[in-house]
């Protein structure tokens, strides 16, 4: 029923013994399990009743969980949308993916986990509940049908509603302002309620004779502004109406669950359910997701369900992180991963065997180095400027170190800014967030062993930055327009 050398790699990896790489694909297959990925953007795990929220349930998530494995440490390797699913679907991270801004692509030469399925026999399906996932960041690499067909604004307000608006590519921003404008409120998410009905289509549809690779994204409880409302108090219903929208999500992914069950397809179908980041929702004077490394924005829900290979009921506390996504799902499909430049790491020994998959993380942001999320300087003449940073860390449970630099903004290259006014964005930061999980102490100057050791791990990894040319996307202004009102750009 299982990829028999798959298996007894896992077998013998669990005993500890080793088995040599393999160099060719796996031919012995009875049948390969098909493979469902759920995505829910912005979702903490800590508002959800498997993981301990208390007001309000999610009995759909919550049945996933009790049928399948719980990670009760999964974490993010970056903290908005874009690269973090970039690493979710490479298992690279993005010091080698090099997709770390709005204005990037995942180039060509990165091979996505659907690309690998796709040599293998898989049929790929990706049902994109908004922008930040649209084709024109390269994600649907290997994919036969990425569905990003966006059907409602971004943007709440009592204007009416604009459809099939053209692209306006070539002109400049001047011109298209106005233009702008009324794209904020054109076609560019899609409800969750959507998402599953186009999921939905996609499984009834399915062709047996292949195993599927479905990924399906839910746009969930991410903010959605509202010109009718002062900037504040848009942030405050955004605070006061997440329960409720977590509450809808989880509803929109029963109905995806239960039509799997309904087709008789859930029995050998691997069921991978996530968030691409967490939310900050008012912790550390924030409410939102990108610009820090704190833990409210990393830490993500992580279940795992395999109904004729894992144990039910179980709940695993070891690190794992997006990153270890991919390797996961080509190991469950029997893919050769041995000589593949993967970083992410199969968490299936964990499953099985409980056996630990890592013991450090890196983490990272780029998103403050853009002018929406930059920080404040002032000039000598009180004037106010836009300072880019970048955030980068590693965890190694229970510490973390984040260090922040001053970095060029990616959507103003040319400016620059003096080093008096850059070098108070200069700081590395040490907490340990076992004793201290609202980060509120600092402790770099406190544990200099500790923080050395995690200085040198953390240069470790950035050695290993992928230096290539990451291709800019072709970004139209109306596109553009789309990023700054999901407040990826200014």
């Amino acid at each position: 029923m299982y990829i028999i050398t798959t298996f007894l790699s896992l077998a013998l990896a669990v005993g500890g013994c080793a088995l040599p790489e393999p160099s060719e694909p796996t031919e012995a297959v009875a049948e390969r399990p098909n493979i469902l990925l759920i995505t829910v953007d912005t979702l903490r795990p800590d508002y959800l009743s498997i993981y301990g929220y208390r007001e309000h349930t999610t009995p759909n998530i919550d049945e996933l969980g009790n049928q399948g494995v719980v990670f009760d440490r999964a974490y993010c390797n970056v903290t908005w949308t874009t690269p973090s699913m970039a690493t979710t679907l490479t298992g690279l991270l993005p010091t080698q993916h090099g997709l770390r801004s709005t204005f990037e692509r995942l180039p060509e030469d990165i091979e996505t986990v659907a690309e690998k399925l796709a040599r293998q026999g898989y049929r790929n399906t990706a049902v994109i509940g908004s922008y930040p996932l649209d084709s024109i960041y390269g994600l649907d690499q290997g994919f036969d049908i990425y569905d990003d067909d966006f059907t409602v604004p971004l943007v709440l307000s009592n204007a009416e509603t604009i459809e099939n608006i053209p692209s306006q590519r070539g002109r400049t921003i001047q011109e298209q302002e106005e233009f702008n404008k009324k794209k904020a409120f054109a076609n560019s998410r899609r409800t969750d309620a959507e998402v599953s009905d186009t999921a939905i289509g996609y499984l009834a549809e399915i062709d047996e004779t292949r195993p599927f690779f479905l990924w399906v994204h839910y746009f969930g409880p991410h903010s959605l502004p509202d010109t009718r409302k002062h900037g504040l108090k848009n942030l405050r219903n955004h605070v006061d109406t997440y329960p409720d929208k977590v509450v809808r999500s989880d509803r929109e992914v029963g109905r995806l669950l239960d039509q799997l069950k309904s087709s008789g397809l859930d029995a050998n179908t691997l069921v991978i359910f996530h968030s691409d980041h967490g939310e900050a929702l008012g912790e550390h004077k924030f409410i939102g997701h990108g610009r820090f490394l704190f833990e409210d924005n990393l830490q993500i829900p992580l279940i795992i369900r395999w109904p004729e290979f894992i144990v039910a009921g179980r709940r695993v506390d070891t690190i794992v992180g997006t990153i270890d996504i991919a390797t996961t799902i080509l190991e469950a499909a029997g893919v050769p991963v041995g000589n593949s430049p993967l970083h992410g790491r199969s968490v299936l020994p964990a499953l099985l065997e409980g056996n630990p998959i890592r013991n450090t993380l890196y983490l990272e942001t780029y998103m403050p180095a853009h002018r929406g999320f930059a920080e404040k300087a002032t000039l000598s003449n009180g004037e106010k400027v836009n300072v880019g940073v970048c955030r980068f860390g590693v965890l190694r449970y229970p510490y973390k170190l984040v260090v922040t630099q001053p970095h060029q903004l990616f959507d103003d290259p040319d400016e620059t800014i003096s080093d008096e006014l850059t070098s108070p964005f200069r700081r590395t930061e040490l907490f340990n967030v076992e004793v201290d999980p609202g980060e509120k102490d600092d402790l770099a100057d406190q544990e200099p062993e500790t923080r050395h050791e995690l200085e040198t791990l953390l240069d470790r990894y950035l050695q290993e930055s992928r230096m290539s040319y990451t291709p800019s996307v072709d970004l139209s202004d109306e596109d553009a327009e789309k990023l700054r009102n999901l407040g990826y750009l200014q």
